[in-house]
């Protein structure tokens, strides 16, 4: 097989014979990241309305992801400190109007 890459001159995928993807799993740090900002998102958005009656702007679309620590021993390991994840959220600063 012979691969070759040249320069794309449309940006378009529909230009395109096909598309390459990359594809994360539900243990991957940038899928736990992206579903930790959901939902930090979607609860900002129902205290909004339930606070002000409308949505107020908000950036909630990065996390961080920070790994934890263990001491590996054969055939089995002690968790020393369990991972934890940070928001990094813009929320807005006041109310409607």
């Amino acid at each position: 097989m012979q691969l070759r890459v040249t320069p794309s001159i449309s940006a378009s995928p529909e230009d395109h014979a096909f598309e390459i993807v990359e594809r994360k799993g539900f243990g991957h740090p940038d899928t736990l990241c992206d579903s930790l900002a959901e939902a930090v998102s979607v609860g900002l958005t129902r205290l909004y309305l339930d606070r002000f009656g409308v949505v107020l702007h908000h950036n909630v679309d990065k996390a961080l992801l920070l790994a934890g620590a263990a001491q590996p021993a054969f055939s089995s390991s002690t968790k020393c400190n369990p991972p934890s994840s940070v928001p990094a959220a813009a929320p807005s600063r006041c109310g409607p109007g």
